[in-house]
This record gives C-alpha cells, structure tokens and sequence, in this order.
C-alpha cells in the first residue's frame, strides 16, 4: 500500500468514526431529519470541493453511479441510526464496520477480482468476529 493510499485511508477512519459518534449524539428522535441534515451537509462540502476543482470535467457515468452510491449509503445511514437507537452503539458500530465484507464479496463476484487464501481467511475471521460480537453470552 502506498503511503499515500495508506494516510487517506486512516483520514476516512477517523472521519467515518467521529461521523457514526456525531450520528448518536443526533438522537433518535428524528431519523430523517438527521440523514437530511448530514446528506445535505456532506453535499454542499462535495459541491465547494468540485468546483475548486482545476479542470473539472462533467461524467455521467459518474453521475449515475455517485447516484446510486448515495441512494444505497443514505439507506445504509438510516437504518445504521434505527439500528443505534435500539441497540448498543459500541456493538452497532462494530457489526455494520464489516461491510467491507459485502464490497468484497460483490468484487469478486461481480468484477472478477481474486483474492490470495490469507485474503479469504481475513473475510471468515471478519464472519466470525461478527458473531462474537453480536452474541449475548457471558
């Protein structure tokens, strides 16, 4: 991993993580005023970005996929904020964290992507960790 794939990466960790406390301390009162507010928030932010933008260029396939890319997050916040409002926020946050796994399973799939047998071990660990944290026993 190049450095720099390595510094954005931690970048988005550490705004997605201070992103889902932001989103408990919203509340539940309200779930679609909450995704409203941070979908409308997060784009006029990419708005300014795309505009500052040198030489930027118009793509529709960008377009369409950008599209279809929120439709599915702000489905994915929503019910994420259903999920924390019912649950523990420390075992919510955990559980919907591996949705890396959903991305990897669709690349592979789908885009034919292959992954090396220590790559899919990491995928079943993730599985396993998933029903260690989601379980209730003591």
């Amino acid at each position: 991993m190049s450095r720099a794939a390595l510094l954005l990466s931690l970048g988005a960790t550490v705004a997605w993580g201070f992103w889902a406390f932001a989103l408990r301390l919203a509340g539940d009162k309200n779930y679609y005023l909450t995704v409203l507010s941070s979908t409308i928030g997060g784009g006029l932010l990419m708005l300014i970005a795309f505009l500052l933008q040198p030489n930027y260029s118009f793509d529709w396939k960008a377009v369409a996929w950008g599209f279809c890319a929120g439709l599915l997050g702000t489905s994915g916040m929503f019910l994420f904020l259903g999920a924390m409002s019912s649950g523990k926020t420390s075992v919510v946050v955990t559980l919907t964290a591996l949705y890396p796994v959903v991305t990897i399973l669709l690349s592979h799939t789908i885009l034919g992507e292959r992954l090396a047998t220590h790559q899919w071990v990491g995928v079943v660990l993730a599985m396993v960790s998933l029903a260690l944290v989601a379980s209730e026993g003591g």
